[in-house]
């Protein structure tokens, strides 16, 4: 965490800081997310699997490769679909690769801090406060946001190759600007907040770059951007998954984007009541100005990831804390670089007390942040809104299978009476996956607008009672 120039306290080397931050990082992230690879899947991963399941390879791969397309996020169905072939109806896998995805992006966010910041101790910083937050858990448990991670690993690492070789001197060369198109293809393709790629590309230049007047030097942020112009579009013009449907129909208003905006600061900010009013206007407009005020470069590029990383969903209904994953970093960056220049100007009479000073303030970081985590956490210790979904797919997967290994292919089975909710698909995709039938019926009485008169058309029918699904009628 020392400075350059620095020296390290006595008895202590700069690779033994290094290493210790290191050790603290991981220490304080494990802590929290230990048992992030138990969690099941939920109702949203059975939606994921089956449409990955139930269409052909081929027109997976096309959807991919046509970005422009009506496909629901094909490159995060894709591997839905990858490790569902390989393993089977089994969550390890699954959550396993979303935690390594998930550890990468706190890798590679480090890198980031570095090259944008060029100090350890203010890496130091942003390292552990991206670490883990609260209300971005679900990036450690639940496998239904692995859109989000993916899009979060293919934007972070696409920003830091070009911020890598522009840093040099130099523009990406051919290699490298295929590896960055390539990243922001499969960003594009995994969530739709990849939109904002190309403004980070843009801002980085006005920023820190000495513009050049030859404007084919900047073609990457040009495609960029004519890929995310395609993506808005399409999003805008057809398919069910798009801004058509009612869950995603953006309303571009003051009162939606101060209701979002509320909601969102208070994740950031791990506050427990809801907050009103003009708030998210006063703290963004507020976090600009200081930067400006400062005449910080890395504070405005900083803000740019934090307003534009949240821009995509801020005028969409509500989501849940998950969505600011992607600007997430921005706040990081923007917290860690005011710390830092905090300890340039207090320890700037007597430089040799920087680096304890850093090292102060690192673990008050991770001591105080991390106390905020651990109390917002036990507030909620049911946490049924995240519970209850895997516990209820969990017991009908593993029930039905001691009921039955097996099924004829095409055997229509009728629910009387089921632990999901009257509008949830869910059963109809874990029986399929389960079994392995695309052709298999579950038909819930709960959605049946003409209810059966008899049981002769269903070759078994199943009811749920205090907990369990009993047999009514097999074969």
């Amino acid at each position: 965490m020392s400075l350059p120039g620095l020296q390290s306290p006595p008895g202590f080397s700069r690779r033994n800081l290094y290493v210790a931050a290191i050790v603290i990082v991981l220490g304080y992230l494990f802590y929290f997310t230990r048992g992030g690879l138990s969690f099941y899947f939920d109702n949203d991963d059975m939606y994921s699997i089956y449409l990955g399941w139930s269409k052909p390879w081929s027109e997976l791969l096309l959807g991919a490769l046509t970005f422009w397309s009506t496909s629901f996020r094909p490159f995060g169905l894709l591997v839905y679909r990858s490790l569902f072939e390989l393993f089977g109806f089994d969550p390890l896998p699954f959550r396993i690769v979303c935690f390594a995805l998930a550890l990468w992006n706190v890798w590679i966010s480090s890198r980031l801090l570095r090259q944008l910041t060029g100090s350890e101790m203010m890496t130091a910083f942003g390292t552990l406060l991206f670490a883990y937050h609260a209300r971005l858990m679900e990036m450690w448990i639940r496998t239904a946001v692995i859109y989000d991670i993916l899009c979060f690993t293919f934007i972070y690492t696409a920003l830091s190759l070009y911020v890598e070789v522009r840093k040099s001197g130099r523009f990406p060369g051919v290699l490298r600007s295929a590896g960055i198109l390539l990243l922001y293809l499969l960003a594009i393709d995994s969530k739709e907040m990849a939109v904002a790629f190309p403004v980070f590309l843009l801002a980085y230049e006005l920023l820190f770059e000495k513009v050049s007047w030859k404007l084919g030097r900047y073609w990457i942020i040009a495609v960029t951007g004519l890929m995310a112009a395609g993506l808005m579009w399409s999003k805008s013009h057809g398919g069910p998954s798009t801004m058509n449907d009612p869950s995603f129909t953006p309303s571009y208003t003051l009162e939606r984007f101060e209701h979002n905006g509320n909601g969102h600061l208070r994740h950031i900010f791990l506050l427990n009541q809801d907050i009103t009013g003009h708030w998210p206007v006063y703290v963004f407009a507020a976090l600009l100005f200081v930067a400006a005020l400062l005449r910080s470069r890395v504070l405005v590029f900083a803000w740019v990831l934090l307003f534009f990383g949240i821009l995509p969903v801020i005028f969409i209904p509500p989501r849940g804390g998950y969505v600011l994953y992607i600007a997430y970093f921005g706040w990081v960056l923007y917290a860690a670089t005011l710390l830092g220049m905090m300890v340039n100007l207090a320890t700037r009479s007597w430089p040799g007390y920087r680096t304890p000073a850093a090292i102060v303030l690192f673990l008050l970081i991770g001591w105080r942040f991390g106390k905020a985590n651990l109390h917002d956490l036990r507030l909620d210790k049911t946490k049924a809104w995240l519970n209850e979904s895997p516990a209820q797919v969990r017991d009908f997967a593993a029930q039905m299978r001691a009921l039955h290994s097996r099924f004829q292919p095409g055997t229509r089975i009728l629910l009387l009476q089921d632990a999901f909710q009257t509008d949830e698909w869910t059963p109809v995709f874990v029986g399929r996956l389960i079994y392995n039938d695309r052709f298999l019926t579950v038909d819930r009485m709960k959605m049946l607008d003409v209810k059966p008169q008899d049981w002769k058309d269903y070759e078994y029918v199943f009811d749920y009672v205090d907990g369990r699904y009993v047999e009514r009628k097999g074969k």
